[in-house]
């Protein structure tokens, strides 16, 4: 985790969650779906299927939000580009 990110004040770490949030609005807005390779992710997908303000589940954003982001990283990766979300989320 990038720890000078929040190192000025503890509630910076909304940044992330928000961050999150409008990448899930976003792929909801254009109905996408990413399904990686099966040995990836551990055969984890991530479909569009529910709007990210109204979703209770922080829990399955964050699955899906996992996805994305590693399909973003990847596709970014490959052109030459650094990482479009370099963050690491913590486990628990």
């Amino acid at each position: 985790m990038n720890e000078s990110y929040a190192a000025s004040h503890p509630w910076e770490d909304w940044a992330y969650y928000f961050h999150i949030i409008c990448a899930l609005k976003t792929i909801y807005t254009f109905s996408l779906s990413i399904t990686p390779p099966q040995d990836l992710l551990r055969k984890r997908s991530m479909k569009a299927d529910i709007g990210p303000y109204k979703h209770g589940n922080v829990k399955d954003s964050l699955e899906r939000y996992l996805v994305l982001n590693f399909a973003l990283n990847s596709l970014n990766r490959s052109i030459g580009q650094p990482d479009l979300y370099p963050f690491i989320l913590p486990q628990e």
